[in-house]
This record gives structure tokens, C-alpha cells and sequence, in this order.
């Protein structure tokens, strides 16, 4: 199972958080997984203010996180929120092997 963690203050979106794998084919070909991966990486990709965050993306987990003491932009609250609108709708398709959690 893939659980997502989306942490908010203040209606704003400061972390996405990714963990585990959905197991939802062969290794290599499980499109939950290889969905999930590339919505993180895109997003990660598209943000502006890239030096105001913490990122880690690794097989099997991955974190985007606003670092303390830093505005979030509106450029990169609108990625946040896109990536976030993503998640959601693959957690639609893919019921059994996505999990978020809002914090």
C-alpha cells in the first residue's frame, strides 16, 4: 500500500509525504507505483522556490517539504495543491493501493 501524508496549516499545503509501495503488479510494472513516482517527480520538478524545500525522492518514498521559516510561494502553494489534486485522483483509481491522509 502507498500512504500519502499531506500536511496543512493555515488552508496551505507545507509537505507531501510518500511511503511504501502498492505491490500492484510485477516490480517494474506496477502503474500505481510508476503514477505516484512520477506526480511526486514532476511536481518536485516544478516548483520555483526549489531551495525552500527539503526533497527526497527514493524508491519506495519521497517527501516535499517547505523548510522552516520559509513563505510559500503562490507559484509553488499552486504546484503543492496540484500535485496533492493528482494523488486524489489516483487514490480514486487505485482504491486498494493508495491511502492519503490529511494532516
Amino acid at each position: 500500500m502507498i500512504k500519502v501524508k499531506v500536511a496543512v496549516t493555515n488552508n496551505k499545503i507545507h509537505s507531501i509525504a510518500v511511503t511504501g509501495h502498492a505491490n500492484g503488479g510485477p516490480y517494474g510494472h506496477d502503474l500505481a507505483c510508476a503514477a505516484v513516482s512520477l506526480v511526486l517527480t514532476g511536481g518536485a520538478g516544478a516548483l520555483k522556490n526549489i531551495n525552500d524545500f527539503d526533497i527526497r525522492l527514493n524508491e519506495g518514498n519521497g517527501l516535499i517539504r517547505l523548510k522552516e521559516n520559509k513563505e510559500l510561494s503562490q507559484h509553488d502553494e499552486v504546484v503543492l495543491e496540484t500535485i496533492n489534486n493528482q494523488l486524489v485522483t489516483l487514490e480514486k483509481s487505485y482504491r486498494n493501493l493508495i491511502k492519503i491522509e490529511i494532516l
